[in-house]
């Protein structure tokens, strides 16, 4: 008898994918392209966004800072 021990690696990856989602720091979500490219990163990354102003419907996962603060950025990275 055998038994084909890949259905049991497809099923945990998949459950993995669904539980743990990789961390993304996104800086300036607020802009443009920030705003094309977010409702993706959402779909996909757990996201932390860093901009100058607000990032629309995730206010409470916006850094607010200016790249060039040192400290705000080693804050935002350290996670």
């Amino acid at each position: 008898m055998s038994f084909d021990l890949s259905v049991l690696f497809k099923n945990q990856n998949v459950l993995a994918q669904k539980v743990l989602k990789m961390k993304l720091l996104v800086v300036g979500g607020a802009g443009y392209v920030g705003s094309i490219v977010v409702p993706a990163f959402e779909k996909e990354f757990e996201c932390t966004y860093f901009d100058i102003k607000p990032v629309q419907g995730y206010e409470d996962r916006t850094i607010l800072a200016d790249v060039g603060d040192d400290e705000k950025v080693r804050q935002a990275v350290k996670g």
